[in-house]
């Protein structure tokens, strides 16, 4: 089946989304193409073909497979938003990620700052409170696919959220002396 430069275009601006055709001229433009507003118009409208060369540096912008701008059918729009759900999935676990290492650290770093210092308290009852509701999620699979403990993989053992939660209850348990 042959795909109309018309069909093209209308997968661009499926693809464009809330990008501003002015916004991807200039994202063209910066990647070495003469693209203007006036250029991405003609392609959306189907009255300027889109070269097989700008269409690799444009699905790379617009995070779609070249096969997509030139694919037809109702599953186009399908297919697109479980791409963009996929990439928006893999963003949110690297997100979480941070944020627990973000938060081992952050114990980590007020022990050994200044364990008595007047932040310290409201840092520890902060971490000791329990359970936040995202890592209740995470620990029970609702947030399928995410593994905490392959985000402190390249941590040291000391700076993992366990090692850090671990040593939080036994400080509290235990006191020490040299603290005094």
């Amino acid at each position: 089946m042959t795909v109309t430069d018309e069909e093209i275009g209308e997968n661009v601006v499926r693809a464009r989304g809330g990008l501003s055709q002015k916004d991807l001229a200039s994202l063209m433009r910066k990647r070495g193409w003469k693209w203007s507003q006036a250029t991405v118009w003609s392609i959306e409208k189907g009255e300027r073909p889109l070269r097989l060369a700008e269409a690799d540096e444009l699905a790379h912008i617009l995070e779609v497979d070249v096969a997509w701008l030139a694919g037809t059918g109702i599953g186009m729009d399908v297919e697109l938003a479980l791409q963009r759900m996929a990439d928006a999935r893999e963003r949110l676990q690297a997100a979480i990620g941070d944020w627990m290492n973000a938060k081992a650290v952050l114990a980590v770093t007020a022990d050994a700052t200044n364990p008595s210092g007047p932040g310290v308290p409201r840092i520890r009852a902060w971490l000791a409170e329990g359970v936040t509701e995202l890592e209740a999620a995470v620990a029970a699979g609702r947030l399928e696919g995410v593994d905490p403990a392959a985000h402190a993989e390249h941590k040291s053992p000391e700076k993992s959220y366990a090692a850090v939660v671990e040593r939080q209850e036994q400080a509290h348990q235990t006191p020490d002396p040299s603290r005094g």
